[in-house]
Parts: structure tokens; sequence; C-alpha cells
């Protein structure tokens, strides 16, 4: 009868031990939030995959946020908690992370650099990389403009702080990490 009772709860731990697993493979790979449904199935896991890869590399998280409104927040406080109610998720990259945030309800764009990343995509960086992605924002063309985020904020993680882009005037927010803001459609 023992014998029998342990197979039981040995079949329930095992029924419930790939749930977990895929719970933590989940937030092992850089996320991507795509709240708007702006990706295919297929966009979302080549997105991952890229993300996953290069966030190892550079030791940072690349992270896309869609969404169809925040809240009434402003963009910039929308990704700050948003950062903050997922640090734990991107913990092994030391809380370094590059975000792309769109809100398609107010036509805004955020791009955000956090710990590590901030040194690296300071504004005026940002900017030139808003400037990239734009065209493929304002076309449609979402996957290849997260695509190129990932792209050029890897770039910019392996380039000296001040080279290729002379240093803008910087503005910090309240809670210290550089950002960019604006997108036209």
């Amino acid at each position: 009868m023992k014998k029998r009772n342990y197979l039981y709860l040995l079949a329930i731990l095992l029924f419930f031990l790939p749930i977990g697993m895929s719970v933590q493979a989940e937030t092992v790979d850089s996320p991507i939030y795509d709240y708007a449904g702006l990706l295919t199935t297929d966009e979302v896991a080549q997105l991952k995959l890229q993300s996953s890869k290069l966030s190892e590399e550079s030791e940072t998280a690349f992270i896309i946020i869609t969404a169809d409104g925040t809240d009434g927040k402003d963009i910039v406080q929308y990704v700050q908690e948003f950062y903050d109610n997922h640090a734990s998720e991107f913990e092994q990259f030391h809380g370094n992370a590059a975000i792309l945030a769109i809100d398609m309800m107010e036509r805004d764009i955020y791009l955000a650099g956090f710990k590590k990343a901030e040194d690296y995509l300071t504004d005026s960086r940002l900017d030139v990389i808003r400037n990239e992605i734009t065209p493929d924002l304002s076309e449609g063309r979402y996957f290849a403009a997260f695509s190129g985020f990932i792209n050029q904020a890897v770039h910019y993680m392996e380039t000296e702080e001040t080279a290729v882009i002379p240093p803008a005037e910087e503005q910090q927010n309240e809670s210290g990490q550089t950002g960019s803001s604006e997108y036209e459609k």
C-alpha cells in the first residue's frame, strides 16, 4: 500500500515538473511582451531567439514591450514600473536591460537603458536607434524595427561609450536611467 502511495506522489510530481520548467524557461530568455498583438507567433519566437543569444553575449536583457494603452501613465513611467515589476526576470543579467516600448494608443515609443545598458545607450545613441527604426515602425514592419533595435543596441553595448556618436547633453529621469521617446506615424 505504501509503495502505491509513493507511486501516486511521484506521478503527481512528475506531472507538475514540466510546468515549473516551462515557467523557468520563459523567464530565462529576454522577454518579448507583445500586449498589442503586433507580431506573429513566429516573429515573437524569432525575436526571443535573437534576443536570448545576444543577451547572453552582452549580459544585457533586450526587452520589447508593445501596449495598446498604458493605463493612463506616461510611457516613461509605464516602462519604469514595468522594469521594477519584472526585474527578477532578468536577474541573471544583474538588472542590465535595454528596453523598447511602444504604445499604439498614443503612438509613442520609448527606448531606455538600465544599469550597464544605461552607460552605453546614451540619449544620443538611443536617438540614432530610434531614427533608424522609425521608418519600419511607420510602415507597420514591427518585426524589422524590433530586430533592428536589438541589433543596434548590441552594437552600442560593444562600442566604447564615447565612440561613434559625440555625447549629447544627457538628461536622466528620477530613477537614473537615460531614455528617448517620440514616435510619429
